[in-house]
């Protein structure tokens, strides 16, 4: 196939139960953008991270889990895809209604200098206060941190006010 023929981006949506993945690796070599439900049952995102080669992956959204662990589900894809990664979402309860663990953003902003070396634009979503340890982010590349809270949050523990940062 020419290069221009092969996808440059898809969304994995969740899948029905007991689905048997092909066993053959698949090459998608000018892959730049994926979107990965993690509350899928059957692993895709342990399937992916075995049987896939992305060479080009530098966009990654994901969305949570239901009731797993999603922070062992996004350790398992970052440390699979996360070297080549210039842009990672985490898009919480926005097009599901599955949340991440709040442990996820301290642990995520202690590792991502390690998962993630490249990483410029970082973008999470939460329904609930920002947690102080996410303000401590590990990363020489993080060029812009965009927070989407769904209500304004009141505090971010351990910070100023919020109405003290635009003063």
């Amino acid at each position: 196939l020419a290069r221009y023929d092969y996808p440059k981006s898809i969304h994995l949506p969740n899948a029905a139960p007991g689905v048997d993945y092909p066993e053959a690796t698949i090459n998608l070599p000018c892959l730049s953008e994926l979107t990965i439900d993690l509350s899928m049952r059957d692993g895709l995102q342990t399937y992916a991270c075995a049987r896939w080669r992305l060479p080009s992956l530098t966009h990654l959204t994901l969305l949570p889990g239901e009731g797993g662990d999603s922070r062992g589900a996004v350790a398992q894809v970052l440390k699979c895809f996360g070297v080549r990664l210039l842009y990672l979402q985490l898009l919480d309860g926005t097009l599901s209604e599955s949340f991440f663990d709040i442990d996820i953003f301290p642990w995520l902003a202690s590792n991502l200098d390690t998962l993630c070396p490249e990483i410029q634009p970082l973008v999470l979503t939460m329904l609930f206060d920002v947690p102080r340890p996410l303000l401590d982010i590990r990363s020489k590349t993080l060029r812009w941190l965009d927070i989407w809270v769904y209500q304004l949050p009141t505090s971010i523990q351990g910070a100023p006010p919020i109405k003290e940062w635009t003063q």
